[in-house]
């Protein structure tokens, strides 16, 4: 499994019930890792496996323990739907996948990272991933030509909030109450996620 982080901006907070929608990943521009995520990417394993995507503390998985709140709802969203604070720092952007998560108020894991999550400590998400069809291109970056990974087809797994990230653009696009009538790597590159049988 690989992980892919983006750094994000709060726009707005309502800690009633631990609410947060989120962009944790953005298509059609080169993140720092090389890759580009295309429109669609997503389509298959939202249809396969939706809800059941987790949110997770930091790409952990250790322990029931590391999951800080339940998905909600989650979809790919156009560009015209991203916030224009994303828009302004990354105009290649061309939408991105957008998910609401509730956060576990009643466990000191989720309530202490929708507290970071509300004050701003913490802006920055990663999604843990398999790509399952890629291809290879040449784009202008920086004045430089370089090879970029195209990300097609991805079958995900978990969004975390995560310290530090890899493209420049994604994140909380409001954490707020939801309606009545609804219901880790510190580094700049790509890794690998270690396996349960890693940990001894």
């Amino acid at each position: 499994m690989e992980h892919k982080t983006f750094p994000g901006i709060v726009t707005k907070v309502d800690s009633d019930q631990g609410i947060v929608e989120q962009v944790v990943a953005v298509f059609g521009n080169l993140d720092l890792g090389g890759d580009v995520i295309h429109p669609g990417a997503f389509v298959k394993t939202i249809a396969e496996r939706g809800l059941r995507v987790r949110c997770l503390d930091n790409h952990q998985i250790d322990s029931i323990m590391r999951v800080l709140g339940k998905t909600l709802a989650i979809r790919e969203i156009g560009r015209e739907e991203l916030p224009a604070d994303l828009l302004a720092k990354t105009p290649t952007a061309t939408g991105g996948l957008w998910v609401r998560t509730q956060y576990l108020l009643d466990t000191p894991e989720g309530k202490g990272a929708f507290v970071r999550i509300r004050e701003g400590a913490i802006d920055e998400y990663s999604i843990g991933y398999d790509a399952l069809d890629v291809d290879y291109s040449k784009l202008l970056a920086e004045g430089k030509q370089v090879t970029a990974r195209n990300l097609r087809t991805l079958k995900l797994y978990e969004y975390s909030p995560v310290l530090w990230g890899m493209n420049p653009a994604t994140g909380t696009v409001s954490a707020k109450r939801e309606p009545a009538e609804a219901k880790p790597y510190p580094n700049e590159h790509a890794c690998r996620l270690r396996k349960p049988d890693d940990f001894q």
